[in-house]
């Protein structure tokens, strides 16, 4: 599982998390187009990186961008 920590000091600048390129799990399925569940299920089987704070998940968005290039690539497989 990738998952890291942090300190509920790092954790009291919300916004610095958000400006250093990290979504909720609500946001991350709004982009993905799925339910929350599903983006659950993505961060259980390894495909979702995501970091602890508190009881929190956060995406980096360059994980989100990572699963997003991939499945394109994918797709594209699947067309060609």
């Amino acid at each position: 599982m990738m998952s890291q920590s942090i300190s509920p000091r790092q954790a009291n600048n919300y916004g610095e998390m958000i400006s250093q390129g990290f979504i909720s799990v609500a946001d991350a399925a709004a982009m993905l187009g799925c339910s929350r569940a599903s983006v659950y299920d993505l961060m259980e089987a390894g495909k979702l990186p995501y970091i602890h704070v508190l009881k929190c998940r956060r995406i980096p968005l360059r994980g989100l961008q990572g699963l997003l290039k991939k499945h394109s690539y994918h797709m594209q497989e699947v067309w060609a």
